[in-house]
């Protein structure tokens, strides 16, 4: 019988993930494994989704009862928001999350994936870097060596966590962040696109570079 997957999202990160996932099958990998449908609690949105992603629309979070072979995979690209409904699903059961790692993206044996992380195509997690669990590691982002990522954080497409970092939970990076080496990251801090981080940072923060725009009519 065929493990069942329900996503949790409907949004574009949701269709990210059913392509990665089609993607797999197409090419013989995740044997055993469907898409049941999804999850949410927008109902106006769910419905216009499931035609778009071509997926049943199976109710919303609260309500579903998870049966023996389903597993959960969460497709929240923002925080609080994909720490909440983590939390929330932990507690039906915390053995029912589906975590993803891409045929496609280098992973370090000697590195630590939580089995609930997601991480996408062209992803590479170094040498003794370690992913702790409801993370997600977007397309082209890196992992340096021997750095440790809390729990619920995500990372955008292009993001770059060098090596020796310690980055707390809740970590939102945008496309193209970058984090220096060795740096120490407290929880719930976001960094921007493009926006780069070289001194340690407390809890909370938000880090922003501003962009200088220039008028080339007045040079």
């Amino acid at each position: 019988m065929n493990k069942k997957i329900i996503l949790v999202g409907c949004g574009g990160l949701a269709r990210e993930f059913l392509g990665y996932f089609e993607f797999e099958k197409e090419n013989g990998n995740l044997k055993g494994f469907e898409i049941k449908g999804f999850i949410d609690d927008d109902i106006d949105k769910a419905q216009k989704s499931s035609k778009a992603m071509n997926l049943r629309y199976l109710g919303d979070i609260d309500s579903y009862s998870i049966d023996k072979n389903e597993y959960f995979w969460i497709a929240i690209g923002t925080n609080p928001s994909r720490k909440d409904i983590y939390t929330k699903l932990s507690q039906k059961d915390k053995n029912k999350f589906f975590g993803f790692v891409s045929s496609l993206a280098y992973i370090s044996k000697s590195s630590k994936v939580d089995k609930s992380v997601t991480i996408a195509p062209f992803c590479i997690v170094n040498s003794g870097a370690s992913i702790d669990e409801n993370c997600i590691i977007n397309s082209y982002a890196a992992i340096g060596h021997d750095s440790q990522l809390g729990a619920n954080s995500i990372l955008s497409p292009y993001a770059a966590i060098n090596g020796s970092c310690k980055i707390e939970s809740e970590l939102f990076m945008g496309t193209r962040a970058t984090i220096f080496p060795g740096i120490k990251v407290g929880r719930n801090c976001t960094v921007t696109s493009h926006s780069y981080v070289k001194t340690d940072k407390l809890d909370d923060r938000f880090i922003h570079q501003k962009t200088t725009e220039i008028d080339l009519k007045k040079i």
